[in-house]
């Protein structure tokens, strides 16, 4: 891949006193379904990113490892839900009240990707409270099987994941890496990675949003700002994962 200089504007940004973690991106099942879940401790903010199967209605329960009751994080026919695990085989029974807040909804060829954030307590008792002392917690996921309008009718497609999670800036490598911000995202033609720090940068990969690498690119020891070609890619989200011969951060854009 061919990459090319620019003189944008650099752009500061806060993330140097953050407190980030993250359970990456985790495939769930054979991986018709993925997810990642940020924690922000500094704002006391949760950011869910899930994918699934873009004709069918896909779920997620938190902090439970069995069809028990617990909060539910359901997409369907086109809409999130903010709901209620009801346990057993029974639907879920949709909350007054939509706490989440829906930031992306993308679909790449058969997957949907959406991306939905909200404060780690919401004023809802029965939905799952996270918290800064939380190092990882159990999920079950499924999506539906033959007939994809009867609400969980998920066959065998259904399962339990641990999800743990990892400081992103657990020391001054991280954060001065955490300092590059994509731009612009999302982007239909090329996107720049910029920084107010002078970072040397040694290899950019690209993933789908289900974990698979897309391409991978040496680099010879090059400064930011750098700018890619991703004209080419499918619309949907993508990860880039950005290295240096100490360490690697990942960061998400959107491909219009």
């Amino acid at each position: 891949m061919k990459n090319k200089y620019t003189l944008c504007l650099f752009l500061i940004l806060n993330f140097a006193n953050a407190q980030i973690r993250t359970t990456g991106l985790t495939p769930l099942g054979s991986g018709e379904m993925a997810v990642q879940i940020d924690l922000n401790d500094t704002t006391s903010k949760v950011t869910a990113t899930i994918s699934g199967p873009a004709s069918k209605w896909f779920s997620i329960s938190l902090n439970t490892d069995c069809m028990c009751v617990s909060d539910c994080l359901l997409y369907k026919d086109n809409i999130f839900y903010d709901a209620q695990l009801q346990g057993g085989h029974n639907a879920p029974i949709i909350d007054l009240e939509n706490n989440w807040a829906l930031l992306s909804d993308v679909v790449n060829n058969a997957t949907r990707t959406i991306s939905i954030t909200r404060d780690y307590i919401s004023n809802d008792p029965t939905d799952y409270s996270f918290s800064s002392a939380l190092n990882s917690m159990n999920i079950i996921w499924a999506f539906a099987c033959d007939d994809p309008a009867i609400l969980f009718s998920h066959c065998d497609y259904f399962g339990i994941q641990n999800l743990t999670f990892t400081e992103l800036s657990s020391n001054s490598i991280d954060k001065e890496l955490n300092t590059i911000n994509l731009f612009p995202n999302p982007t239909s033609k090329s996107i720049s990675l910029l920084s107010n720090s002078l970072i040397e940068i040694e290899k950019l990969s690209v993933y789908n949003a289900m974990g698979q690498l897309i391409f991978s690119n040496p680099i010879q020891n090059i400064n930011l700002p750098i700018s890619l070609d991703v004209s080419y890619l499918n619309k949907g989200l993508y990860i880039l994962e950005i290295s240096n011969s100490k360490n690697k951060i990942t960061k998400k854009f959107i491909k219009l």
